[in-house]
């Protein structure tokens, strides 16, 4: 079963950076993909498919991140642990989240609903987003 969670320990966060090729940053809040079971009522992971770090201020939210673990191949993972954090910063009423062109994927930047601003952002007005997001950015 697919798991995506919010990463609240640094070390574990620090060691998916090096497992997806990306750079800790402590000042970074973290969220993992990974596969796993539940086993006695516990989550329990098999495997780590790879890690988003994001930053927030009075603008909105900023993802640096978004990788795979090296080996893996998993745009769904990645696209749903996206979405998560969308969620996340919405209810902390965040009105953008932003991600930088290096991110990932044109196509999956695209897919996901961000859209590039009069300055050349990458954004998604979370507002607009979640009011109707099948329809966003069509």
């Amino acid at each position: 079963m697919l798991i995506i969670r919010r990463i609240m320990d640094k070390e574990l966060q620090k060691r998916l950076c090096e497992m997806c090729g990306v750079e800790y940053d402590m000042r970074y809040y973290g969220y993992m993909a990974a596969e796993g079971n539940a086993e006695d009522g516990k989550m329990v992971i098999d495997s780590f498919i790879g890690i988003l770090q994001f930053t927030m201020d009075s603008g909105g939210g900023y993802i640096h991140d978004l990788k795979n673990v090296s080996g893996v191949d998993d745009e769904e993972a990645l696209f749903i642990m996206t979405r998560a954090v969308m969620d996340y910063l919405y209810t902390g009423e965040m009105p953008m989240v932003y991600m930088d062109e290096d991110v990932c994927s044109a196509a999956l930047m695209y897919d996901m609903g961000f859209r590039k601003n009069e300055h050349g952002e990458y954004f998604i007005d979370l507002d607009k987003f979640f009011e109707e997001p099948c329809k966003y950015g069509k």
